[in-house]
């Protein structure tokens, strides 16, 4: 699979104003191939981030900050550069990315010296024009210019691109910058090289004095505009729709997948409401759900009809049912023009008590689909102890949110590691932990900030079922035997995703300890299709679970694995996004059962689980230990959830005896068969 985080440097140095536009640009081109995060100078030294990077941004800011502070990442992003990475440099990140820096000289703000990553073989020289004053948009200018478009050598005028301090690229146009790779992209109004494109091995950078990343919908860009214009802004829509195609010939130079299509286009960037609705096997639910929450509710100051909850975190307001509301919603969120979705604008449930949400208020997900999959999945199966309803019955749906635990999982967000489980007696919403009933599922088509373990985040793009469920555990089940509930809902997905595929297909979804879910390919190659994440929260002497997945169900982007993808000349009908969710909710609910029937206990599943999982006997090199030790991969403890293992014989630790892991301290590179300490 191809890598898909673009990382985005924050660190000392970086422009706040330019992070923000870098941030909200490449979201909104490269969504949903891609994943945008920051990322500082601390992860890019430790971390093996190259092996999922496709792109790596310095956006623009101060230089010298930049050398002191990346320098001992120099190295690791020089080497995927030109292992067949991509660099994009901005304003100072191109200055950073050049060879020699020469800035102001012979003025108080000079900088000149020689720079470490040397992309662009040559000096960048600056400011390209006068003015500049740090923190200040006194030499900021609106300049215009032109560029050759990736895969057009012709060069195009775009008009008003933003600059502020940017350098030139000395001698870019020469024959010998040519033969080492070097290619001018960009130039000012006088000609000279603005932006180069510099081959580094078998990957290319990108370096650009300019700003084609700043909106032309915001400040700065706005006011300059308006003042240059004297007021009359009526063309910026103009002006941003060639920007936007400025940088997408940028990012598809650098040899990123563009999404492509009006249907790309039209996909919110900003949460829409959730919508809270049951089974019509349940038609008392909401009530139960409602009758929960109504004690901590109080009505809206702003709002008629509208009740709020005020919890340490959040404002979460509710609104019966209303086609009305949603239509309102639609079009805020398409006004919405933040890089990130705020974490304090409240958030907004409508409530439907009296019917199901119809096709016009839900387009991307059919409720009554799912609703009618989910009762011929569950057939007379039993509801799981203690509750009065199904998995799945109770259903928070959301075309587009934050992510599907936002209504969950921030109660647990100071959990670093989700893999064990840990017990909390605080919690960010208590309140409304303590009063959702159990088992609630929330769902949604699209997530804005999914999350991953640790500081992974989950890529959504349409077609990948992501979804979380909250869920209370009984006391039959004791707590140190929760750490069980992240392989059980592992093998529910691979069993209801084998239920329905074809037998013929079935077979090659498997599972990679300790929490992914994987296709086998023909070929023998492995993808990932999916991940999960467990936290839990302790309170009203109560385990609560967020249990919380992502599955490439339908997706066909090239940077994605997916179960579409195993049929190449049409989907099976059984393969919707409604069937493949309803099933997963009937399968989970069934172990679940025999979990808690079993009184936490992994044997009645561990067969089925190691005959599903990539790992049985598989040689792997412990790097925990000093010198490295090989072992081979046994099994997992039912005592503990540990991952079992046996030194291979001549190893410095065989003795005969396991050595269990335990998947909180350790690093799990098992397609590499490698186990790291966590840093």
């Amino acid at each position: 699979m191809a890598p898909i985080d673009v990382l985005v440097y924050k660190g000392p140095g970086v422009s706040e104003t330019s992070l923000y536009h870098t941030l909200k640009t490449l979201r909104d081109i490269l969504t949903p191939n891609y994943t945008v995060k920051e990322v500082e100078a601390k992860l890019l030294e430790t971390e093996p981030w190259p092996e999922s990077c496709a792109l790596l941004v310095i956006p623009g800011g101060r230089d010298l900050p930049y050398v002191q502070h990346l320098a001992k990442s120099i190295d690791k992003i020089k080497y995927f550069v030109s292992d067949g990475g991509a660099y994009l440099g901005i304003c100072a990140g191109a200055y950073f990315g050049s060879s020699r820096v020469e800035w102001e000289v012979g003025t108080p703000l000079e900088v000149v010296g020689d720079r470490a990553l040397k992309f662009f073989p040559g000096t960048c020289r600056g400011c390209a024009y006068p003015g500049f004053e740090y923190e200040s948009e006194k030499g900021a200018q609106l300049l215009d210019i032109t560029a050759t478009i990736h895969g057009d050598d012709t060069e195009q005028p775009f008009e008003g691109i933003y600059y502020n301090g940017g350098g030139v690229f000395e001698g870019a146009d020469t024959l010998q910058m040519r033969t080492l790779g070097v290619k001018v992209t960009a130039r000012y109004p006088n000609g000279k090289p603005a932006g180069v494109t510099c081959v580094v091995g078998r990957g290319t950078a990108a370096l650009w004095g300019l700003h084609p990343e700043y909106s032309t919908h915001r400040d700065p860009y706005r006011t300059i505009l308006e003042q240059k214009a004297h007021g009359d802004i009526s063309d910026i829509p103009v002006r941003e729709q060639k920007r936007l195609e400025l940088m997408r010939g940028v990012l598809g130079g650098l040899g990123l997948s563009i999404p492509g299509g009006a249907a790309s286009t039209k996909l919110p960037t900003a949460p829409l409401p959730q919508l809270l609705c049951v089974s019509p096997n349940q038609p008392g639910l909401v009530t139960a759900v409602w009758d929960g929450l109504k004690p901590h509710l109080k009505p809206s100051r702003d709002l008629e009809g509208v009740y709020s909850l005020d919890d340490s975190q959040d404002t979460f307001r509710f609104f019966a049912g209303s086609s009305e509301r949603l239509a309102a919603a639609r079009k805020e969120a398409e006004a919405e023009t933040s890089a990130d979705p705020s974490p304090v604008a409240p958030r907004d449930v409508i409530v439907f008590d009296k019917s199901l949400p119809s096709d016009t208020d839900a387009p991307l997900f059919s409720i009554s689909s799912y609703f009618e999959s989910l009762r011929t999945a569950r057939g007379n199966s039993p509801f799981i102890p203690n509750a009065k309803w199904g998995v799945g019955e109770a259903l928070m749906y959301g075309e587009a949110v934050t992510s599907t635990q936002t209504l969950f999982d921030r109660l647990v967000r100071s959990y670093q590691n989700a893999c064990v489980l840990t017990s909390n007696l605080s919690s960010r919403n208590a309140t409304l932990l303590s009063s959702l009933p159990h088992p609630v599922l929330s769902l949604a088509t699209i997530q804005l900030a999914g999350r991953g373990r640790g500081s992974n985040a989950w890529l959504s793009p349409l077609g990948c079922l992501q979804f979380s469920i909250l869920l209370g555990v009984p006391k039959e089940v004791p707590l140190y035997r929760t750490v069980f509930i992240q392989y059980i809902f592992g093998l529910a997905v691979t069993e209801a995703c084998r239920k329905v595929l074809p037998s013929t297909e079935a077979g090659r979804v498997r599972l990679k300890w300790p929490n992914d879910i994987y296709i086998l390919r023909e070929d023998g190659t492995k993808s990932k299709i999916g991940g999960i994440l467990v936290t839990t929260n302790y309170m009203d002497n109560m385990m609560h679970v967020v249990i919380g997945c992502g599955l490439n169900v339908l997706n066909n982007q090239p940077t994605v694995m997916s179960l579409a993808q195993l049929f190449p000349d049409g989907l099976p009908e059984s393969l919707t996004m409604e069937n493949v969710a309803a099933n997963l909710m009937a399968t989970f609910e069934t172990m679940w059962c025999q979990f808690v029937e079993a009184e936490g206990s992994f044997e009645p599943f561990l067969n089925l689980y190691l005959e599903r999982w990539l790992h049985s006997d598989e040689p792997v090199t412990l790097e925990t230990t000093t010198p490295s030790t090989r072992v081979r991969i046994c099994g997992i403890s039912t005592d503990n959830g540990f991952l079992q293992t046996l030194p291979e014989p001549g190893q410095s630790l065989s003795s005969g005896e396991f050595i269990y892991l335990q998947p909180d301290g350790n690093s799990f590179d098992m397609m590499k068969g490698l186990i790291k300490t966590k840093k």
